[in-house]
């Protein structure tokens, strides 16, 4: 793909969400944007287990050496709320789960 997924997004109608209104019950405004993944933070089997989203600073990425910004992290923390999310496990399953059914539509 020449554009990032999350820029693709950006440019469609929200019928063009398919898979996503399919895969995903509930907020569809808030899935059509692609998601952040604390990569670097996600070190070890235990960290799945953390019942909050950790701070905006843990998803940096050392191979991008940059930081997420702060309309990203607040984006992360209505994903958390909206689908009640109660650890990093399952935030882990649904930011693939999401991830997919958007690379799907190209």
């Amino acid at each position: 793909m020449s554009q990032s997924l999350d820029k693709l997004c950006s440019n469609l109608s929200v019928d063009s969400f398919i898979y996503t209104k399919e895969g995903i019950d509930g907020d569809l405004d808030l899935m059509r944007k692609k998601g952040v993944y604390p990569y670097d933070y996600m070190n070890s089997f235990s960290r799945f287990d953390g019942t909050s989203l950790h701070k905006r600073e843990d998803f940096n990425s050392q191979l991008y050496d940059e930081d997420i910004s702060e309309g990203q992290y607040k984006h992360a923390k209505k994903i958390w709320d909206a689908f009640t999310i109660i650890n990093l496990g399952e935030y882990h399953d649904f930011y693939l789960k999401t991830d997919l059914l958007l690379y799907l539509m190209f």
